[in-house]
């Protein structure tokens, strides 16, 4: 059995597709990501701000917890936003780590005040105001 050749023209044009991008994947993840983690940021901060007055009024139990553990997320964030950046930059790092310590500490010391109510209203005040405080200068 002979098969003969068939004389299709395989003359076919290709056209070349150029996909535009105005960044590389990593330059556009990086951008969104800064740009959530922003929100993030300015939610908890105001967050804290809101649960830092109220604790101011009510004092209790409760209100200490829920304001520990919204800084305690807030530094995680913040914790975890600084650790990408400083695959680049790497002497911010004791820097950093030494605030969160010192927000840990004070942290501490308005759970004391609180559960104790050794201290007046404007001594807690002046604590949540340290620490926000503290918090702003993390995220700038």
């Amino acid at each position: 059995m002979k098969i003969e050749g068939l004389n299709v023209s395989r003359n076919m044009k290709l056209q070349e597709k150029t996909i535009s991008t105005k960044g590389g994947f990593s330059d556009n993840l990086a951008k969104s990501y800064r740009s959530a983690t922003k929100e993030e940021l300015e939610a908890y901060i105001k967050d804290i701000r809101k649960k830092g007055n109220r604790l101011v009024i009510t004092k209790t139990y409760a209100d200490v917890k829920s304001y520990k553990d919204t800084i305690k997320s807030y530094l995680k964030t913040v914790v975890d936003y600084t650790y990408a950046l400083n695959k680049n930059i790497g002497f911010w790092e004791n820097q950093y780590y030494s605030t969160v310590e010192t927000i840990n500490e004070k942290l501490e010391t308005l759970t004391q005040e609180v559960l104790n109510e050794e201290k007046e209203n404007l001594d807690i005040s002046a604590t949540i105001d340290n620490i926000q405080g503290l918090l702003v200068d993390i995220y700038k």
